[in-house]
């Protein structure tokens, strides 16, 4: 019986790539996951997390913070990308060219 082919793993490059079809997606080792969209309670919640966490920041000029729909690397070699609540960047870490255009987080290996 043949097998099925595999697809290769998709990479953060291919997920920025893709067409907006109205959903968001993230990756898991490779794989293409369609995230559903957040109920009311989740989006509150994440909102006043990053409004709080935005003002304590900005008020002590640590870093940058991010909410939703900021798309990150936690993992490559597969790609993992994530969209979290909310994301703080310490001032010390924020990259010297600025910040980028693209998925935010580790650099290839």
């Amino acid at each position: 019986m043949p097998s099925e082919p595999v697809a290769a793993p998709l990479t953060g490059d291919d997920l920025f790539a893709m067409a907006d079809d109205g959903y968001q997606y993230e990756l898991e080792e490779g794989r293409l996951i369609r995230m559903p969209p957040s109920v009311p309670r989740s989006s509150i919640v994440a909102t006043n997390v990053a409004i709080r966490l935005g003002m304590w920041v900005l008020a002590r000029r640590l870093g940058k913070v991010a909410g939703a729909d900021l798309g990150f690397y936690v993992a490559r070699k597969p790609d993992t990308v994530r969209a979290a609540d909310a994301v703080f960047y310490r001032a010390e870490r924020l990259p010297a060219e600025g910040i980028p255009s693209r998925y935010w987080g580790r650099r290839r290996t």
